[in-house]
């Protein structure tokens, strides 16, 4: 057996079948995997090196922001771990709270400066910021810091600096800082400036408060108070008296007056240290010994503006001078009613120089301030008593410088720089002086404009044409009753949308009631059931009530037979011998007679009956000779005719050519109606007080001449003219208002909004009755008594200017 050689494996020669031996394929997937990331690798790094080549330049900015950024950091991490510590460091803390203390403190303050300038508050606050004034801006950015810094946060702040967390006043806690809460919510700008004032004081009072609270400590103890700012609430005022020489005496009245006249002050507002110096004024070292108290109550004012003066008190130690009998009563008297009247009196009658008659001009001016306070009516009666004799003089002195209508006012500036001059007790005299004759000037003025505004008040309106067509039941507008510059805006006002149209509507109204009340009073003599209304319509009733078997006429001679007597011989005889004698219409006359009268006269006894009456009468009227005088002649002999024959039924028929006569002058205002409604036709047969007019002047032209028709015993005359004064001299057209600022845009909506808003209480439906009434309806007597107010409106001046210098600006300048 032949053994295999070991080393056939490696020879290349084909032997036999051919073996493959296969290459491990994980290790090409390495290799292949290995050369890609080696690629990848390369990639990033030229990506790398591209993109540090960009960014180059910054590198360095770059590098300082990450400082920045780490320092922030920092500091955040540093304040994070200061908060979560359970105690700060005591000291620090003290300041830190001090600090913002200050800061609420101050806001408060500034926000009461702030307050105390013009339109800071109130109405100013609610326009849209670019409008509002800067003291409104400047007050908004002060409320907001300290609304911002009295939050819940900072109540909680105050809470955990209490040294013991809980300090056994949780319940008195938890309401200040409710209250505390409530108060700053209620810092609204658009309050009243004396709301917002009372406001700020809340906000202060019940932080200082609840800053004690905080603390551990009671505010209400007065050392604490005292500690924290908190103004203690001063004790009301108590009766004193004192006793000398064995003997009990009132104290000195004037304490009380001076106490009063520094509640006054405090009042106003004034500084501790003005309060102090007046007082010294008064005493000298009065005001040095009492500085504490001033000062305190000033503090406590601000603190608590709602609070009464009557509250305040500054006990004034004044020398005690045992009075005698005949000065209490002296004293006593003073401060009575009947006093004070006197005193005010003298006062005003003097303008203002009575306390100047004392030794202590200072201390009388506050014992009169005192009685005022507690005599009111009678101070205020005094001087109008003493202000109305003082006025006098004035006003004749005054008349002697100027000229007489011009005196009132002379008599303003002299009598009110005499006043402002002589009630300075202190600055300057001149100044004063100024001050009272701009008030006196003002005080007169307005005495006078309302006195006569009263008197106008009481007389009424002055309207005659007004009151004859409301008490004819034609409803007026406000413009139509009081004419002149109220009815010219009224105009104007129709061509606006929405109450133009109220007023189209309401004057409307007055047309047809000026209509029906002219149908009313041109058929008044005519028996109806009711009133015939306005319009064709109307006029077809009206004629209804002439004609027919129950007309006026029928009613009138139906059923009256007349025999010719020999007076009514005589009378016609005359006629026909003067009419026919007449050259050149002496035949027509003639003619006219056998046509026209004569035939009524044919039964045998010549008797007529009343519609025969009724023809002749019409037919002798409707006769028309010509214009000339013998025309004229001819007329008037017809006219006797008829004459005759109404002579005739009046002596046979009593009271039938009364009747006759009614009916005629109905007939014939119906005519003139009829007339008037056809020159109305394009407005449904309304017509105005001038087509009325010219109806009736034609018709009067026609059968009474031009002489009648240009008198006022033409028929509507009255009526006629007070509707051609007040109404419109055209029908309104309802619906046709509103033609200006149609397409204005929102300024244009704006302005008819208030406008609509302003003027539609004197426009609305059933309005015009309760302003004729208001404007209109006055009994003779008073109406009387306000034009004779009005023609004396000019001494409500010697009243006005005393009052406005006893209670204006003078009186606070003297005052305090």
């Amino acid at each position: 057996m032949q053994q295999a050689n070991p080393f056939d494996q490696f020879d290349t020669a084909p032997t036999g079948p051919q073996v493959v031996v296969p290459i491990a394929q994980s290790e090409v997937a390495q290799d292949a995997a290995q050369l890609a990331a080696t690629q990848a690798g390369i990639a990033r790094t030229r990506q790398q090196l591209a993109q540090d080549a960009a960014t180059a330049p910054y590198a360095a900015r770059t590098a300082a922001a990450g400082a920045t950024k780490a320092e922030i950091d920092a500091e955040k991490a540093r304040r994070e771990l200061a908060a979560e510590k359970p105690v700060a460091d005591p000291a620090l803390q003290k300041r830190l709270s001090a600090l913002a203390d200050d800061e609420i403190l101050s806001a408060i303050a500034r926000a009461r400066s702030d307050l105390g300038r013009a339109g800071s508050a109130g109405f100013a606050a609610r326009l849209p910021e670019r409008f509002q004034p800067q003291s409104a801006i400047d007050l908004a950015g002060t409320l907001n810091t300290i609304a911002s810094r009295l939050t819940l946060d900072k109540l909680a702040q105050l809470k955990q600096a209490s040294p013991t967390g809980a300090s056994g006043l949780g319940s008195l806690t938890e309401r200040e800082g409710a209250l505390l809460r409530d108060s700053v919510a209620g810092l609204g700008q658009m309050q009243s400036p004396e709301r917002l004032e009372e406001s700020l004081a809340a906000v202060e009072r019940h932080y200082r408060n609840y800053r004690a609270l905080a603390a551990g400590e009671d505010y209400r103890d007065p050392q604490v108070a005292a500690k924290y700012g908190i103004a203690a609430e001063p004790e009301p005022e108590q009766a004193r008296t004192f006793a000398t020489g064995g003997t009990r005496e009132e104290a000195d009245p004037a304490l009380k007056g001076l106490n009063s006249h520094i509640r006054g002050m405090i009042g106003a507002g004034r500084s501790a240290a003005e309060i102090t110096a007046y007082m010294n004024s008064v005493q000298p070292g009065l005001g040095d010994q009492r500085a504490g108290d001033v000062a305190a109550a000033t503090r406590f004012r601000a603190q608590n503006p709602t609070v009464p003066l009557d509250r305040y008190a500054i006990s004034v130690e004044n020398r005690a001078v045992p009075l005698s009998g005949q000065q209490q009563f002296i004293n006593q008297v003073a401060q009575s009613p009947t006093g004070t009247y006197f005193l005010q009196a003298g006062d005003a009658l003097t303008a203002g120089t009575l306390d100047n008659m004392t030794d202590n001009p200072a201390l009388a001016r506050a014992s009169m301030s005192a009685a005022a306070t507690a005599n009111p009516k009678a101070a205020f009666a005094g001087t109008l008593s003493g202000g109305a004799l003082a006025g006098t003089v004035a006003e004749a002195a005054g008349a002697g410088l100027v000229a007489s209508r011009a005196a009132p006012i002379a008599a303003d500036l002299l009598y009110g720089a005499a006043y402002g001059a002589g009630s300075t007790d202190e600055g300057s005299r001149l100044e004063g002086a100024g001050l009272g004759a701009v008030t006196g000037l003002a005080g007169g003025e307005i005495g006078r404009r309302a006195t006569g505004m009263f008197g106008r008040g009481l007389r009424g309106v002055q309207n005659d044409n007004a009151k004859f067509l409301r008490e004819r039941g034609v409803p007026l507008t406000y413009g139509q009753i009081r004419g002149g510059k109220f009815k010219t805006r009224e105009d104007q006002l129709t061509g606006y949308a929405g109450v133009g149209n109220s007023i189209t509507d309401r004057r409307l109204e007055g047309v047809r009631a000026f209509n029906r009340a002219a149908f009313d009073e041109g058929l008044d003599m005519v028996p109806k059931a009711a009133p015939v209304g306005i319009g064709e319509p109307a006029v077809a009733a009206g004629r209804a009530l002439f004609r027919g078997p129950n007309g006026a006429y029928a009613r009138a001679l139906d059923g009256a037979n007349l025999v010719p007597d020999t007076t009514f011989a005589s009378d016609v005889s005359g006629a026909l011998a003067s009419g026919t004698s007449l050259p050149r219409v002496g035949p027509e006359f003639g003619a006219f007679v056998d046509r026209s009268v004569a035939p009524h006269f044919s039964a045998p006894n010549g008797q007529i009956d009343g519609r025969q009456v009724q023809d002749l009468i019409q037919q002798t009227r409707g006769a028309d000779f010509g214009t000339d005088s013998m025309g004229a002649l001819a007329t008037d002999a017809t006219r006797r005719i008829e004459g005759a024959v109404m002579d005739l039924a009046e002596r046979q028929a009593p009271g039938a050519m009364e009747a006759l006569g009614q009916a005629n002058t109905g007939y014939r205002n119906l005519n003139i109606l009829a007339d008037s409604v056809g020159r109305g036709i394009n407005t449904e047969g309304l017509f105005t007080p001038a087509q009325l007019g010219m109806a009736a002047r034609a018709n009067t032209t026609r059968f009474g001449g031009k002489i009648a028709a240009a008198t006022p015993d033409r028929p509507f005359y009255e009526l006629q003219r007070a509707g051609q004064e007040v109404l419109p001299s055209k029908v309104p057209e309802s619906g046709t208002a509103g033609r200006i600022e149609q397409n204005g845009g929102l300024a244009a909506a704006v302005r008819t909004a208030t406008r609509n808003l302003v003027n539609a209480p004197l426009y609305a439906e059933g309005t015009q009755g309760i302003l004729g009434r208001a404007l209109l309806d006055r009994p003779d007597a008073i109406a009387r008594a306000g034009a004779e107010i009005v023609r004396r409106a000019r001494y409500g001046g010697m009243f006005g200017r005393p009052l406005a210098l006893s209670y204006g600006p003078t009186a606070v300048v003297s005052d305090y």
